[in-house]
């Protein structure tokens, strides 16, 4: 087994595994380009780093030089006045993010969230919500305000918080149909 290895996700994110006689090192580059390493001690690390392999791919990473699946299209994103939307056909899709009065933070709207009520789906999406959005850059805090409305503050483009919640409706489309 390679000492090294490089993973992708079609959203841009890339983790690079590697062996280390203590365990598995980490490192994690997000859709953004910010570096994260985590380490992972295990007294058997080869069959740590072959799970964590295992772990990525099943969440829809591929490793490098494995061929990879064809890219989703991914619905624009526009301007409209001061919000940012989401240029799709189907309301379960749509996501806005309204700036907030005095410019102090966003207001970002979730269609899906309004007509998913059926567990286990609806925390599935709330939770990955609220993980996209803390996960942009520049995010300093994110609060549900109603049912389909979350407040996010920090000095982030609404075009970015869209974006990152496109992505979680678009995982959750097909079971929230």
């Amino acid at each position: 087994m390679a000492k090294t290895h490089r993973l992708t996700h079609p959203d841009g994110r890339v983790v690079v595994l590697a062996l280390t006689p203590e365990g598995v090192s980490i490192e994690i580059t997000d859709e953004d380009g910010d570096k994260f390493v985590r380490n992972r001690t295990s007294p058997r690390p080869e069959e740590l780093l072959a799970e964590q392999i295992t772990t990525m791919v099943s969440k829809g990473f591929v490793r490098e030089g494995a061929p990879a699946a064809p890219k989703a299209h991914q619905p624009a994103v526009r301007r409209r006045g001061g919000n940012w939307i989401r240029v799709v056909d189907d309301e379960l899709l749509a996501v806005e993010a309204r700036a907030g009065e005095n410019g102090d933070g966003w207001h970002v709207y979730v269609g899906m969230a309004e007509l998913v009520r059926e567990e286990p789906l609806e925390s599935a999406m709330r939770d990955g919500i609220a993980a996209a959005l803390k996960r942009t850059s520049g995010v300093t805090s994110v609060e549900e305000e109603d049912r389909e409305v979350w407040f996010v503050e920090g000095t982030m483009r609404g075009s970015a918080l869209v974006t990152a919640v496109g992505r979680v409706v678009d995982r959750l489309a097909d079971e929230a149909r």
